[in-house]
């Protein structure tokens, strides 16, 4: 890269932070970093850690390139000089010695008489005995398919026979990887009451009993920050779904928005008159619909705290909601047991949605599917229900779990449901058919919170048994 070309790439970095009118105190505050830093940065002298490229980028809402901090020369894993980076190349290692030629025929040989030569394609007695011990096959057996030999009791005078044989390559089944595997726990003094993704999938904010929202690095669960303003239990924190910033509700009666790197809310939403249990950013980011004890949804411009709409529709707590895809409409529950689908404008119920009552069967949390054809709703009957979003038609009823279930999550293409209950169960199941697909059991108490990574690969689940479990998937 030529100095000009580096230069400009100095620029990029720079240009974002004057276009968001921050002075290089305030960005190093972001980030918790110093000026010192920005200044190194931008001026090309160092590259930011991977730790704080992540930052940058979650700020900034860009990638690494598009910021300027990807450089041919650079060390992508130290803030040290590029220019110390070793440019020597790799030794060569040893030659390989050349494999044997496995013969193509099948061939039958007595060894009752004459001893059979090693087979350089077989374990060895040595490695039979040892089971811990690897064997190999080399690559020029693989190439032409012998991949296992078979020994064949019979012939002439009752003699041992050694049969070797070619086994198509095709007849080899792969390894599956397990549906569900555990990347990490986090573990605290108190539990979580929610957790939500960041919109890439970066890090994590998770509602705590003890009155702070902690914010994780995703990939291994350090904690990075903690929001400290609340002054009662953080029952809810749900991410952005357009910006870098986080709505948290409590039963201090607010909502608050902030920066997931700033001790200051940007707007403190008082219009509720008892503890605030759910919230929901709209698709877009630019409202947000909360409700709680006072049975009201309130909905409210995420950018200036006005209020918009009220709903009172319910008897009792409201326990959840939902908004539709398409912004239009939001579906709440509570503990009256009862779904109302209404208009997010202007409060009223929907004319085409007869609501779905169960009697004694408090609605714990609901959600949309993606293509706003169904709304899937986690009840204390120990069932999930999933409804015809335009008419209240039950679709399905899934009966996995043996005891209430607290949350419920379409994935993020609609293809699976996940659903947590008081039976210390997470489940993975089809919403077509009803099929289980994962039941994992690794949490000690009841599940309070399931969040989908934004691409589908990872399950967060929050518990009460104090822990929060990250999961990766490979789903069929």
């Amino acid at each position: 890269m030529s100095e000009d070309e580096k230069k400009m790439v100095n620029q990029r970095l720079r240009n974002q932070r004057l276009r968001h009118h921050w002075s290089q105190q305030e960005l190093a505050d972001r980030l918790g970093t110093t000026v010192v830093s920005i200044k190194r940065w931008e001026r090309n002298i160092t590259k930011p850690s991977p730790y704080f490229r992540l930052k940058l980028t979650t700020l900034f809402e860009m990638d690494a390139a598009e910021l300027g901090l990807l450089d041919d020369d650079a060390d992508d894993s130290l803030d040290t000089p590029t220019d110390t980076q070793s440019s020597e190349p790799e030794p060569e290692g040893p030659e390989k010695p050349t494999e044997p030629v496995i013969a193509s025929q099948e061939q039958d040989v007595p060894v009752e008489s004459t001893p059979l030569p090693p087979d350089p394609s077989l374990p060895s007695p040595e490695q039979v005995q040892q089971p811990g011990k690897k064997v190999g096959l080399s690559r020029r057996n693989m190439l032409i398919g012998l991949v296992g030999s078979a020994l064949i009791l019979g012939g002439v005078g009752g003699g041992l026979w050694w049969r070797q044989e070619m086994i198509s390559a095709s007849a080899v089944k792969p390894v599956n990887k397990p549906a569900i595997s555990t990347n990490y726990i986090y573990g605290t003094k108190f539990f979580f009451n929610d957790v939500s993704w960041s919109q890439q999938g970066t890090f994590l904010a998770c509602a705590m009993g003890d009155n702070i929202v902690q914010v994780l690095d995703a990939s291994n669960g350090h904690n990075v920050f903690v929001y400290r303003k609340h002054s009662n239990y953080v029952n809810c924190a749900q991410w952005s779904p357009t910006n870098n910033v986080i709505a948290s509700a409590s039963a201090d009666h607010t909502v608050q928005i902030w920066e997931p790197n700033s001790d200051k809310p940007r707007i403190t939403y008082h219009g509720h008159t008892k503890s605030i249990l759910y919230l929901n950013w709209s698709h877009d980011g630019t409202r947000i619909a909360s409700a709680g004890r006072d049975a009201q949804v309130h909905v409210w411009d995420a950018f200036t705290g006005q209020r918009l709409a009220i709903y009172s529709g319910h008897k009792g707590s409201i326990w959840s909601l939902s908004w539709s895809p398409d912004d239009q409409s939001i579906v709440s529950g509570g503990e009256d047991g009862s779904l109302h689908v209404w208009y997010s404008l202007n409060g009223k119920d929907s004319p085409t949605f007869v609501y779905a009552g169960l009697k004694d069967s408090t609605i714990n949390e609901v959600h949309w599917s993606p293509d706003g054809k169904r709304i899937a709703s986690a009840h204390s009957d120990t069932h999930v229900y999933l409804w015809d979003a335009l008419t209240g038609g039950l679709s399905l009823n899934y009966s996995g779990h043996s005891d209430a279930v607290r949350t419920v999550r379409w994935s993020p293409k609609g293809q699976h449901i996940a659903s947590g209950s008081s039976d210390k169960s997470v489940q993975i199941w089809n919403p077509h058919s009803g099929q289980k697909v994962v039941n994992y059991t690794k949490h000690t108490d009841e599940i309070l919170e399931v969040a989908w990574h934004p691409a589908g690969t990872q399950l967060a689940s929050a518990s009460k048994d104090n822990t929060l479990h990250v999961c990766s998937l490979h789903l069929p």
